[in-house]
């Protein structure tokens, strides 16, 4: 798939890999590539790092998973089914969306093919 941008005196194609600038400045790939185990190590420190400083407790793997078993939800049922309001829900969608792992869609998300890689390599939790 290539990416055409319209400019008033040209058409530049480009072809390839997208990646994004997050907020740290780094690259994140948004390919299906899988994963080195030291690009695991760091993307599960990330995420501990954000469900660390939430003051409501962890997040970042439950609204993976909801997000992974309702694709296209709006923002309401899906944070409404975390006990979460929707405001803060979708900031913390756009934190995941930084990393890579999910998509915006016309209405609601869902997984990214990075998200999905990480995701399929990650063990289920242990049963409680």
């Amino acid at each position: 798939m290539a990416l055409k941008i319209a400019c008033p005196a040209t058409t530049v194609t480009c072809a390839g890999k997208v990646s994004l600038k997050g907020a740290t400045g780094r690259r994140t790939s948004l390919g299906a590539k899988a994963f080195t185990p030291e690009e695991r190590a760091d993307l599960r420190a990330r995420l501990a790092r954000l469900d660390a400083r939430a003051p409501d407790g962890p997040w970042t793997r439950a609204t993976l998973a909801i997000i992974d078993e309702h694709p296209g939800t709006r923002a309401a049922e899906l944070a409404a089914s975390l006990g979460r309001e929707r405001l803060p829900f979708k900031a913390d969608v756009r934190k995941l969306k930084a990393l890579g792992l999910t998509e915006s869609l016309e209405r609601g998300y869902r997984i990214s093919p990075r998200g999905r890689a990480f995701l399929d390599g990650e063990s289920p939790p242990a049963p409680t």
